[in-house]
């Protein structure tokens, strides 16, 4: 059986079998080794490694997906989040956490930033008007808040169905 050929008139090798690189042993790319891959026997770690430049994962498959998935916490993988090439968006498939004080920014000079410090929850808006706008037919907007005995209750509304604002307390 062949298990690779050299051809050189096109400059390929061809592979005609797998290869498996024992722990620890790097599939190394570039003259300096720029780029490797390798399991780490000891951790049982896989490592993909770039030491120059930017590492770029590309899709070039007309709306083609690159899906990350992982484990499901019940012995199987499922879909985490994805970059949806037909509809050239983010998708996130599973809740996404920030820890303490990590800002989710929004706009070219992260105009807008919302992040939670450990003891309070905070929205800043840098440029601009902050708008808020409820465009479902006849909804509201609700203000509820703790109503001093473990519960919540609504504060004010801006009422759509019926286009009041209603002060429910004080």
């Amino acid at each position: 059986a062949t298990y690779f050929s050299l051809d050189g008139s096109l400059g390929y090798t061809f592979v005609y079998k797998n290869f498996r690189f024992n722990d620890s042993v790097n599939a190394e790319f570039g003259g300096a080794g720029d780029m490797k891959i390798y399991h780490n026997g000891t951790t049982n770690n896989n490592n993909i490694e770039n030491h120059t430049g930017d590492l770029y994962v590309t899709q070039y498959v007309d709306d083609g997906d690159i899906i990350f998935r992982s484990d499901d916490g019940s012995g199987d993988v499922t879909e985490y989040f994805r970059l949806d090439g037909s509809t050239t968006s983010m998708q996130a498939s599973k809740n996404i956490v920030f820890a303490d004080s990590i800002r989710a920014s929004f706009g070219g000079g992260n105009d807008l930033v919302i992040y939670h410090d450990s003891s309070n929850t905070n929205i800043e808006n840098i440029t601009g008007n902050l708008n808020f706008y409820q465009k479902a037919d006849d909804k509201d907007i609700i203000f509820l808040c703790d109503d001093g005995s473990g519960g919540n209750a609504t504060y004010f509304q801006l009422d759509g169905s019926d286009v009041v604002t209603l002060f429910s307390k004080d």
